[in-house]
Parts: C-alpha cells; structure tokens; sequence
C-alpha cells in the first residue's frame, strides 16, 4: 500500500527529532555533524523539518514567562494547570509559555511528549488560583450549561471559569476567566450583576454573551437590555445596550467601542461555530486554538495576514485550521497530535 502524504511527513518529522537528539547529545562529534548533513541534503523535506523542530526546540529556553507578575504574587508553589502558549517570536504568533524548560540532554519521550505538550514551551497560565475560586469550570474545548438557583442559566465557552454568589438582594456572577452566555431569569426584586475585573454588568432579565480577555471585556445583547460600567462609571454613549448591540471595552483605559451585529450571530460557538467577517488568518487560527487541546503555531506573516469570511467547525478545530489554511495554498503539519504547525507553500 502506497504511503500517504501525511505518513511520509510524519516519519520525516520523527527523523528530524531523532537528529536533534543526537546533536544535543554529541555536539562536537564530527561524524555525527557529517551523518546529519547527509541527511538534510537527501531532501529538502529533511531540511525543512529540521529547521522547524530546532525553532522549536532553541525558543523554549528562551522566551519570559506569562503572567510574570502573578508568579512573584503567588509564589512558585502554586503551581498552574497548563493550557496553550503563545510565543513572542516572528513569524511564530502564539501565547507564551508559563515558563521555560532546560534543553540540556532532554530525551526524545520528554520532549515529543512533554517538550512539544510542555517544554518545546507551549505552555501558558491562566491559574489554578482561579479555580479554587470559581464555582464552575470548562474545560479546553469544551462548553458546559449551568442552571442557577433562579433559573438563570450560564452556557460556558471553552476554559472559561464562573464564581456565583446569590443573596437577598441581588444576584452576583464573578466572570473569572473565559466566556460565557447568560439568559437572565427576569426578578424585579433582585439585579443580575456579572463582574469581570473592574468591569460590572447589569441587568434584569436579558440574553448577552460576555468575554474576559486578558485586558478586554466583549459584550453583546441577544435580546433585552444591558448596562457597562467600569470603575463605577458608565461607559455606554446613549443608554444600555440593547439587541444586536455590543461593546469593547478596554479594561486598563476604560476606552469603550460599542458595534452592532446580527443578533443571531451571537455567541455561534454555542452551536459550535466560528463566524468570521474580515478576521485575519492569524486571528481566526488563535480563535481556533482556544478550542485545541494542543497548540497551534503560525509561521507565515503573510499567509497570517490574508483576511478570511465564513464559518468554521469548532467542534473540529484540526479540520478547521486545515480549511483556513488550505483555502489560501497553506499547509498544515502536525506534529505529534497535540502541536500543529501552519506555514505557506
């Protein structure tokens, strides 16, 4: 039986770490050196392969750590649960590790298994602080329904974390991290409120989809009404934000940029979909990634910079990371099942 492509690149790609071993191991043995240069020079696949499994393998030593400030804060002790990584290296665009790895004689199982999940350094925190605080999780990949204690209900997005604190008086949704779509039980008595950082949303019975970014909070309204505030001050020109309208608000200016959409378009990654208008290839590929239990590495600026419309599977994000890059005459590579790497032709 013939060999398929993606056969043949995988067993390439083995090689190519099986080299980098042994140049690891024996950097000054010469026939070592001649052996390798053999190799690459049987084929330019082999040259190529090598070249982006030592890009890999010399930026995770390299690279400071995210969220550094939170490390000092709270100590090396406690230590994060892991998610994807984004590495500050062009034309690499994605998240930076939580921290590095030694090289030195890291063997083939630590890195194809731990290196490329872990050290090859596409790591990254979000904090395991904040799920001891959080009421409800989801997992990478993942959604989740959360049915209050009035009848409100939290459709979770991928990694996204919520704190609930009910009482007489009002109804409390600490957004912690992540995503999440709210259909608001409507209780004249007692407010919905969902915070996220400085940020406070209010409301008494209404569908909205809110998102924490690192310093960026998205919302926008289904059906009802929705008032922003950040600081304690309003951010909204003209009154709460009602269907089909939406908001940006930049957390560390307090700077708002209120939009319109389709209402029905609204938080689509409850049905599993991506809806793109004019995005990026990068920014769609890092949207994607959110839904990756692995890790996504651009490596062509200008296939990054192509703008893409349309709608992609997020339930499959493999097959739609292909279907983005494929539709302009990239490639996509992967390597071990949890690393794919994205690069023109």
């Amino acid at each position: 039986m013939a060999e398929r492509p993606d056969d043949v690149d995988q067993r390439i790609w083995q090689e190519a770490l099986d080299w980098l071993f042994k140049v690891d191991r024996q950097p000054a043995d010469p026939a070592v050196a001649a052996s390798l240069q053999a190799w690459l020079s049987q084929d330019v696949a082999h040259a190529r392969a090598y070249e982006q499994a030592r890009l890999i393998w010399d930026l995770s030593p390299h690279v400071p750590p995210a969220f550094a400030d939170r490390w000092q804060e709270h100590g090396a002790a406690t230590l994060p649960r892991t998610r994807r990584a984004m590495l500050q290296h062009a034309p690499v665009q994605r998240r930076r590790p939580a921290f590095a790895i030694s090289r030195s004689r890291i063997s083939r199982r630590k890195l194809v298994g731990g290196a490329l999940a872990a050290g090859a350094a596409l790591l990254v925190v979000d904090g395991v602080w904040t799920d001891f605080r959080a009421d409800h999780v989801s997992a990478v990949g993942a959604t989740k329904l959360v049915t209050l204690a009035d009848g409100s209900r939290a459709h979770l997005d991928t990694d996204t974390a919520i704190r609930v604190a009910y009482g007489p008086t009002d109804r409390h949704v600490e957004l912690l991290r992540g995503q999440a779509f709210f259909d608001v039980t409507r209780d004249e008595a007692r407010r919905f409120v969902v915070t996220a950082r400085s940020a406070r949303i209010e409301v008494l019975g209404t569908r909205f989809d809110a998102r924490l970014d690192r310093s960026t909070l998205r919302v926008a309204v289904e059906a009802g009404q929705v008032a922003v505030g950040v600081d304690g001050r309003d951010v909204l020109a003209g009154g709460p934000l009602a269907s089909g309208d939406s908001v940006r608000v930049d957390l560390t200016t307090g700077i708002a940029q209120q939009g319109r959409t389709q209402p029905e378009n609204i938080a689509a990654w409850r049905r599993g979909q991506l809806i793109v208008d004019r995005w990026t290839v990068a920014q769609v590929l890092d949207e994607i990634g959110r839904y990756h239990r692995g890790h996504i590495l651009l490596r062509d600026d200008v296939l990054g910079a192509r703008t893409v419309n349309g709608v992609y599977n997020l339930t499959r994000p493999v097959e739609a990371v292909r279907a983005v890059a494929e539709a302009f005459g990239g490639r996509v590579t992967a390597l071990t099942s949890y690393l794919l790497i994205v690069s023109g032709r």
